[in-house]
């Protein structure tokens, strides 16, 4: 039995470094997805907040035009026109 334990260690030392490399490149790859997971949700927030300001102000400036129309204006003014006639 101690001189199985003995080969592991041999065995776990000998593959140390390609061991120790491995973990640095499976953290470096974590984090970068980390990174792009996060700035991915992020930009969804900004952009949906951004979609909703424009869309309050679009639904304002059209309820606003939707006050002064022309053709109001002129079916008034034909009203006014023939009546006076």
């Amino acid at each position: 039995m101690s001189q199985q334990k003995v080969d592991r260690y041999r065995e776990e030392k000998k593959n140390r470094k390609v061991q120790i490399a491995k973990e640095k490149k499976r953290k470096k790859i974590s984090r970068a997805a980390g990174i792009g997971l996060i700035s991915a949700a992020a930009l969804a927030l900004i952009a949906g907040i951004v979609i909703t300001f424009v869309n309050i102000n679009l639904k304002k400036k059209a309820d606003i035009a939707s006050y002064y129309t022309t053709s109001d204006f002129v079916l008034a003014d034909l009203v006014n026109i023939q009546g006076d006639k």
